[in-house]
């Protein structure tokens, strides 16, 4: 089914052109318009051009021409959807990203249900599918609260695959474009809980999705592992974090211990020992500087 008041952006970084193909082919079937913000510095997709051409109307690519970052690309995106567009929400997705057939509109009908509840809503997302192992992402700790089957209330989401409203964006703001990536989507959540907007999960909605380059196993647990400069804004990031009121002080503490690991860990166990040691030897540089 088509969902003509719902527009999809989806960021693109040096983009797997096949596989976006297929993000493509099935946004198209669902959603009014799809907007490809593309963030690779100094090229223009001809692949994507000429797609665009060919769905002219209902595609549309727009190359920044330089990486701007996720939180600004997801603005331009957003704008593009709900103001010129016109229309009443957006889905967010990563490029790697894959919706399965009946994700949207689950979302909407778990969006439709919580607002009928009188609750404010800031997102509905789905429930993530690690593509390598085909077993769901699911927090260790934060699991969130059922307040009907199938949708969970969380303290955040993944923007990949969230449904935002109009509404939403015009109460809490855009995303915070000084967050460049990492944390992006957690912090818009919660400062849109400090404004009294919740966020959601629908385990009925299935995304295939891949954190990280590649996962490690580290006493038990399986390491989404980040390039070497996403170290640089998680490290960054981080320290920002810290010092906003909103950030809840839970994941302050836990990833803490969690950065501290990673200090001694990715140096030890991973390949390109002294890149990942500058990146976050900056990250945190730049932290303390406040840049």
């Amino acid at each position: 089914m088509k969902y003509k008041n719902i527009g999809a952006v989806v960021i693109l970084y040096f983009p797997d052109n096949d596989l976006v193909s297929v993000l493509i082919d099935k946004l198209l079937n669902d959603v009014g318009i799809v907007y490809l913000i593309d963030n690779t510095p100094h090229v223009i997709n001809d692949f994507f051009v000429g797609v665009s051409k060919r769905k002219e109307g209902t595609l549309i690519y727009l190359p920044l021409n330089k990486n701007l970052g996720i939180a600004e690309a997801l603005n331009i995106g957003i704008k593009k959807v709900l103001y010129k567009s016109f229309k009443e929400f957006v889905i967010l997705f990563d490029q790697d990203s894959i919706p399965d057939s009946d994700m949207i509109g689950n979302l909407l009908d778990a969006h439709t249900k919580i607002y009928n509840m009188g609750i404010n809503i800031a997102a509905v997302g789905p429930l993530a599918i690690n593509r390598d192992t085909n077993k769901a992402y699911k927090p260790r700790v934060f699991k969130g609260k059922y307040i009907s089957n199938n949708i969970i209330e969380k303290r955040e989401i993944i923007s990949s695959g969230s449904l935002i409203h109009r509404s939403a964006i015009e109460a809490v703001g855009y995303m915070d474009s000084e967050m460049f990536i990492d944390g992006v989507d957690f912090e818009w959540c919660w400062r849109a809980s400090n404004k009294g907007y919740n966020s959601f999960l629908c385990e009925e909605s299935l995304l295939e999705h891949k954190l990280g380059e590649f996962d490690r196993k580290f006493m038990g647990f399986n390491i989404a592992i980040p390039s070497p400069i996403r170290c640089f804004y998680q490290y960054r990031n981080y320290l920002k974090l810290l010092r906003i009121n909103y950030v809840p002080l839970s994941w302050k503490l836990i990833n803490f211990f969690k950065y501290l690991v990673k200090l001694f860990y990715y140096p030890i166990f991973l390949k390109e020992k002294s890149t990942y040691v500058n990146n976050i030897y900056n990250g945190i540089r730049a932290g303390f500087k406040g840049n």
